[in-house]
C-alpha cells in the first residue's frame, strides 16, 4: 500500500510530529510512504529523511501540479491530508483521482479558522472518504461546524508512546523552579496570558523557557521588556528533542486558548513533570 502524508510545512507542530511517528509505524506494518509539505520546508524535514521516506518540500499551485503527478507515477492508494491547507490541496487532488482514498485528520477545533476558512472548510471535507478527529471536541466540531457526514468521521484520540520517555526525578528541590511553554508561539497558545500572570509572581524564585517560534515572537519579546521579566524570561526557540529537555523542566505550563488534543501535555505527563494547564 502506498500512502502519500500531506502537512502544512516541515516544521516541528504537534501535526507534523504525529505524521512522522505514523510514518514509523506505518513503514514498520510494510507500508510504503511519502510526505509532502504545501507550504515550504522547514526543520523537521531532515527527521522523515532519516526515517527513509521521500520528502517534497513544496509551495503554492506548484504543490498540487507536482503531487498530480507524484501520485500517477508511484500509484498512491491513501491521501492521508493534515490541517487547513493540505486539505485544500487533496481535495483537489481527488477530484483528479477520485478512485484513490482520501483521508483528513482534524488536528484542532474549529475556533482555530476564520469565518471564511470555516466556510471553505465545510465545502471541501464532506468529500473526503473518511475524517478522523483526534478527540471528542474536534469530533463535535467535524459534525456540528464542518457538517461531515457522520458515518464518514471516526473518534480516534491522539496517543503518545510511553517507551520513548522516561520519568526522571523531579528538580523541584532546587531553586529557581524552571517553568516552561512548549509550542509555536500564537495567539492560540497564550503565551501572553502566562507572562501577565508570572508577572504578578516576580518575586518569587523562578525561570520560564518557551520554546517555539512563530508570529507572536516579537510581540512576546516586547511584553517581557515591558514587564520587566527579562532577566526570568527565556527565549530557546525550537526544539526538537523534546524529550532530553524535559528532564531539566519542573512544570510544563500551557495556557492554550483552544486546542484538539495536546501533545505536548500527554508527554510532559509521561515524563512525570507537573502540568498546569487552561481549560479552554
Amino acid at each position: 500500500m502506498n500512502i502519500l502524508h500531506i502537512i502544512p510545512r516541515f516544521t516541528t507542530g504537534g501535526a507534523e510530529r504525529l505524521v512522522l511517528r505514523y510514518v514509523r509505524y506505518q513503514q514498520a506494518a510494510g507500508m510504503r510512504v511519502s510526505v509532502a509539505s504545501v507550504r515550504g520546508e522547514g526543520e523537521l524535514i531532515a527527521s522523515f529523511e532519516r526515517e527513509g521516506v521521500e520528502a517534497l518540500a513544496l509551495c503554492g499551485l506548484s504543490a498540487w501540479l507536482h503531487l498530480r503527478k507524484f501520485i500517477r507515477d508511484e500509484q498512491i492508494d491513501i491521501i492521508h491530508s493534515h490541517v487547513f491547507s493540505s486539505d485544500v490541496i487533496a481535495f483537489f487532488l481527488k477530484r483528479s483521482y477520485p478512485k484513490v482514498t482520501w483521508i483528513s485528520t482534524e488536528h484542532n477545533v474549529a475556533k482555530e479558522n476564520s469565518p471564511l476558512r470555516q466556510r471553505i472548510i465545510r465545502r471541501i471535507l464532506p468529500a473526503a472518504d473518511k475524517v478522523i478527529a483526534v478527540s471528542p471536541a474536534v469530533y463535535q466540531s467535524c459534525l456540528a461546524v464542518f457538517r461531515v457526514p457522520r458515518e464518514r468521521c471516526l473518534l480516534i484520540e491522539n496517543g503518545i508512546d510511553l517507551s520513548e520517555w522516561e520519568q526522571s526525578e523531579s528538580i523541584m528541590r532546587r531553586t529557581p523552579v524552571h517553568l516552561a511553554s512548549i509550542g509555536r508561539l500564537t495567539e492560540q497558545k497564550g503565551q501572553t496570558y502566562l507572562l501577565e500572570a508570572l508577572a504578578e509572581l516576580r518575586h518569587l524564585d523562578w525561570k520560564l523557557t518557551l520554546l517555539g517560534d512563530g508570529p507572536e515572537h516579537e510581540k512576546l519579546r516586547g511584553l517581557v521588556r515591558v514587564l520587566g521579566l527579562a532577566p526570568q524570561v527565556f527565549f530557546a526557540g525550537v526544539e526538537q528533542h523534546i524529550e532530553s529537555r524535559m528532564k531539566h523542566i519542573d512544570i510544563v505550563v500551557q495556557p492554550s486558548l483552544w486546542e484538539g488534543r495536546s501533545l505536548v501535555i500527554m508527554e510532559a505527563m509521561a515524563a512525570g513533570r507537573l502540568v498546569i494547564a487552561s481549560a479552554p
